[in-house]
Parts: C-alpha cells; structure tokens; sequence
C-alpha cells in the first residue's frame, strides 16, 4: 500500500496489522474524539474504527453525536411490491437509481463476499458508556447545519477531533467545534473521483487503481486538507462489492489516528 501522490507504486494485498499503531510510548493527554453518526448500526469498517480507537492507549471517544433525522423509527411499508414498484416508475429520480438497485442485487447475489467491510453491524453494546448528544440539523438540500446551541455544547466537550460517519454534507460552525476540525473518509482518489457511487467508476473506466483519502472537512466541497491517502489496484470485473473490499478494509489501518 501507498500513502502519497504516486499511481506508479502500489502494493494491492498488504493490510498493515493494526496491533503496529495501537501503542504510544508518549506521556501526553489523550487525543479526545467526538463521532458524527446516524444511528448506531455502522458497517463494519467505522466499527473497526471505533474498535481501534478504544483500545488504542493514546485516544478516547467522549461523544457520540446522532442525526436525529437519520435515527428515527421509519413507518412501516403499506404498499404493496406492485405499487411501490409503480411508484418508482413515475418518479424520474428514483427511477434513474432503478438499474444501480438492480446491480446492487445482483452483486450481491452472485458475489458473495466474507468480512464485506460494509456489512451493517449492530455497535449500541459497543458505545454504550459514551455521552450522547441527540441533533437535528438544519437541513437543506443535501447540505446539514447545527445550530448554535448544539455546537456550544459539542465545544464544551474540547474535542481534538470530530470523525464524520454520518450526516450530509457539512457546513457552517460545526466545521469548528473540535480543535482539528471534522475528519472525513474519501472512498475514491479525489483527484479523479469526486462524486459517487464508492468505487465504482473505476471499475466502468478500467482504471488500474482505486483509492481513499482521509481529509478535514472545509467549506468547498471536497476541498479540504488531505490527511492521507492510499491506492490500491482496482479489482477488474462486474462485482463492484469485490473492488471496494481492499480500499475499505485497509483504509482501517492506515487512518493517521493511529499514528498521533
């Protein structure tokens, strides 16, 4: 794996053990972390993200910050498949996403992939002796503000760093609220790829590499300062599932928290 600006040089299987960066010899204060969720159903990679960070000796998370939005109880289906279906159809933006729904299925179907790093997994158990702090944004378009009693109170927190694991795009104070700002993962090499779906361009343009960043959130949208970044070579085929295993899996162990 390579953390850097060069395409030529990549190492594609080696997953680094996290047991190398989860030990610090220095004497200094922990690193105080707050997390941006939606709930607490994480797919497995933030979950080992969140599983390294409680073990680690250098680093605690001190707030759980939940999109109350996100969270909430959704009501039950009372269409039928046949309606449902017929509503898709109607509606121009959910029937564009109709085919990838389609593929999605397929996939997974067809591609069966073991430890999938997007796996959803229950964490309440995991985060369960850390302060929560319930918000609902202020939300327009694909864009989430807090409000500015919800910031004074993650200030009051004196978070080193916010890690992004939910909510929209982010803008306003809340950019602020921890001293290092809002950590956010990339998957995809931002200098080729700035919109999504994860991975998969790549595969329908045949790139040779696949990438994620780690960056701090600004207010340009994928503007902010990269933290890091690692290539890794695309996994040629129709299993989109099978191409995002290596970038997530190893964007685990090479997140720069694991080095402060």
């Amino acid at each position: 794996m390579v953390v850097g600006p060069n395409r030529s040089c990549v190492s594609t299987e080696l997953v680094l053990s996290p047991e190398l960066f989860l030990k610090s010899s220095g004497t200094g204060p922990r690193m105080r972390i707050g997390i941006l969720l939606d709930g607490f159903v994480l797919s497995r990679f933030f979950q080992q993200v969140v599983e390294h960070i409680q073990r680690c000796n250098f680093a605690s998370i001190e707030l759980l910050v939940v999109n109350g939005a996100a969270d909430s109880p959704r009501p039950a289906a009372s269409q039928s498949k046949l309606r449902t279906l017929a509503a898709v159809l109607k509606d121009p933006k959910r029937r564009s996403l109709l085919g990838y729904t389609l593929y999605q299925n397929f996939d997974a179907r067809y591609f069966p992939l073991e430890n999938d790093p997007l796996e959803s997994m229950d964490c309440s158990e995991q985060l369960a002796s850390i302060d929560v702090l319930r918000v609902n944004p202020i939300a327009k378009g694909f864009v989430d503000r807090f409000t500015a009693e919800d910031v004074a109170q993650i200030r009051g927190y004196r978070l080193d760093v916010l890690l992004r694991f939910g909510f929209n795009i982010l803008k306003g104070d809340i950019l602020t609220a921890a001293k290092y700002g809002i950590w956010s993962y990339h998957h995809g090499d931002n200098e080729f790829y700035r919109g999504g779906p994860a991975l998969f361009w790549e595969l329908v343009e045949a790139n040779e590499l696949s990438g994620v960043i780690l960056q701090i959130l600004s207010e340009e949208l994928d503007g902010g300062k990269v933290l890091a970044k690692a290539l890794f070579a695309t996994r040629h085929g129709l299993s989109l599932r099978r191409n995002r295993y290596s970038p997530y899996s190893g964007s685990v162990a090479s997140c720069p928290m694991h080095r402060f």
